[in-house]
């Protein structure tokens, strides 16, 4: 296509592992790159790429794939030409479109990346670039999709002229779109924008104000048993994002009358302010990730110019995202000059953050974050027959640069046992590991044994100990499971240990999970 334009210049894209950081926290921030070295301008805008809009920058949930507007040099209609681009680290920014005319470029984009929706067009890896307006009518716009890319949500109505507005889903494998019920007593509808799950289940959004009035009232969720509103009416009120099944909810509700603040909602808490802006201030909750933990959005401080993402993290509360990233990940020298604006979607694990910012040149410019958190234990370790209490601890740092040097060492084991390491890269799992077993499972499969090890030491005592070198077993693994070892991919181990008075004649330790580093 002669619209697809490569732009991957090591000038304009910012990559910055932490230096001297410990494994612990790591971050890299990357600045993603328009199509031009100038920026699109007029008397007030200037862009290189993303903007503070609801739909100018989306991540897929595997965090590889960054959905953006980019902006062509020059002005033309009456506004600075823009389009939709896609951005991975291998093949830089993608130019998908035309120039758009639209209001909303990028509402939705697949877990894999590979399907990417704007609010009436369809990119796929497979078939590029699609005008779905003969498909979708003149009243129809697109506002999110599932994680398989195939259902779609969005509005039937058109902004501003139609007096009552519907909701749809429509699964395009096949059938007719679904108009959703509308909530009892609301008979005007629903507001323009809204949401769907990761599964495609479940639907956010707002109600549409009662009396004519073409403005946003309660925020709504909409599943198979009907329409639950989250919130009072009001006059601003709304679902932004559902976690994977549609279980947590997040948005925005309006207090005092004039100022908004971030709400996380799910059936068990009800809903829950989670920002912790004064009284004159506000914050929007635009983002969730998969399991509901981790919110992204920006925020307004009085007296202070332009809106400031954040990042708020269940059990640890809200921060200002470049706050968090300065003084906890050391991206103060990366990040000087640059304003991180609004934080606008996150990935399924909450690691991957994209959003709006103004670049050292005062222009918008998309970004996005990688979050790296080292190495979590979870799960317990077994007690052996013998009372030994094996446990999984880690020495080094899983660098993807690296071909040796971070060892997964079994200590406090019986002595001369025979074990092993086995891993995974599917996720957590808890299973009984047999009947009467203190021991459970906690690695999904599939799962990679690595090299069979004798924990040596004195018989009669728990100072068993054996270690396998994660980086040297997968440099050395060809077809080995996450081999090569990949920055970014979040990985589970455990280890095995022969114990023949036990069920099973085994036992299992504790459960590392780590994030491979650049």
């Amino acid at each position: 296509m002669s619209n697809l334009t490569r732009t991957l210049s090591t000038t304009a894209l910012l990559a910055a592992l932490v230096p001297g950081a410990s494994s612990a926290q790591q971050a890299q921030f990357f600045a993603i790159p328009g199509v031009s070295s100038v920026p699109g301008t007029n008397s007030n805008f200037c862009g290189f790429s993303g903007n503070s809009g609801y739909s100018a920058v989306r991540v897929s949930a595997d965090g590889s794939t960054v959905a953006t507007v980019v902006y062509d040099p020059g002005f033309a209609n009456g506004a600075v030409p823009l389009r939709a681009a896609r951005w991975t680290e291998t093949s830089g920014t993608v130019v998908l479109t035309p120039v758009l005319q639209g209001l909303y470029p990028c509402t939705g984009i697949s877990a894999d990346g590979r399907t990417i929706y704007g609010e009436s067009w369809r990119w796929t890896a497979s078939g590029g670039y699609q005008d779905l307006r003969p498909l979708l009518g003149p009243e129809r716009t697109i506002f999110g999709c599932s994680d398989d890319g195939q259902t779609i949500t969005g509005a039937e109505g058109i902004y501003g002229l139609s007096q009552e507005i519907d909701l749809f889903r429509w699964d395009l494998s096949g059938g007719a779109p679904q108009l959703l019920p509308r909530a009892p007593g609301i008979p005007e509808g629903y507001f323009y924008f809204n949401s769907i799950s990761g599964d495609g289940s479940v639907v956010g959004g707002s109600t549409l104000r009662p009396g004519g009035v073409f403005q946003l009232s309660a925020a709504a969720r909409i599943d198979a048993s009907g329409v639950q509103l989250l919130t009072a009416e009001s006059s601003q009120e709304g679902v932004s994002d559902l976690s994977y099944d549609g279980r947590v909810a997040v948005g925005f509700t309006q207090q005092n009358g004039f100022q908004s603040r971030a709400f996380r909602w799910e059936a068990s808490t009800g809903t829950v302010l989670i920002d912790n802006v004064a009284g004159s201030d506000s914050a929007y909750a635009r983002a969730v990730d998969a399991d509901g933990d981790v919110i992204v959005g920006d925020y307004l401080a009085f007296g202070t110019p332009g809106t400031r993402a954040f990042l708020w993290r269940q059990g640890a509360g809200f921060f200002d995202l470049q706050d968090e990233l300065e003084g906890n990940y050391g991206l103060a020298q990366q990040l000087a000059g640059w304003t991180l604006e609004v934080a606008i979607d996150v990935s399924a694990d909450g690691r991957t953050i994209v959003g709006s910012a103004l670049n050292p040149q005062g222009c918008s410019q998309a970004f996005l974050v990688r979050l790296f958190e080292g190495v979590t234990s979870y799960c317990t370790s077994a007690t052996s027959s013998a009372g030994c209490v094996a446990t999984l601890v880690d020495e080094g740092a899983p660098s993807a640069s690296a071909n040796s040097g971070f060892n997964l060492r079994l200590v406090g084991a019986d002595a001369q046992r025979q074990g092993l390491i086995f891993y995974g890269a599917s996720g957590r799992t808890a299973l009984p590991w047999a009947s009467g077993s203190s021991s459970t499972l906690c690695v999904k499969s599939p799962t990679q044994r690595m090299a069979l090890a004798n924990t040596g030491g004195a018989l009669g005592q728990c100072n068993g100990t054996f270690a396998t070198d994660w980086l040297a077993f997968v440099a050395n693994s060809s077809g080995a499971l996450a081999a090569p070892a990949t920055p970014g991919q979040l990985v589970q181990a455990q280890a095995w240990y022969r114990d023949p008075p036990a069920p099973k004649s085994t036992n299992l330790s504790n459960a590392l999970e780590f994030t491979i580093l650049p």
